[in-house]
């Protein structure tokens, strides 16, 4: 179509079984266009081992997801 798109994403953080939202925003996408979005999320309920993060779209539906490994932070362990 030639209308622009608005999306509104979320990042979550899933660790031993918990979801923990880490970010979330919007961005709007022209038609027939690619856009970049670059944000800073902390992942602070990381602590070790591996956890997985995983980016949502509201609408349409649609998520991707990846693991992570979790480093202890200095005087957090």
């Amino acid at each position: 179509t030639s209308v622009p798109h608005d999306y509104r994403w979320s990042v979550l953080l899933i660790d031993k079984g918990r979801a923990h939202p880490v970010g979330n925003g919007s961005a709007t996408v022209g038609s027939r266009r690619a856009r970049t979005v670059t944000a800073t999320v902390w992942m602070d309920h990381c602590a070790s081992g591996q956890a997985q993060v995983v980016i949502r779209l509201a609408s349409p539906g649609e998520s991707i997801g990846f693991w992570i490994k979790c480093v202890p932070q200095a005087g957090k362990a």
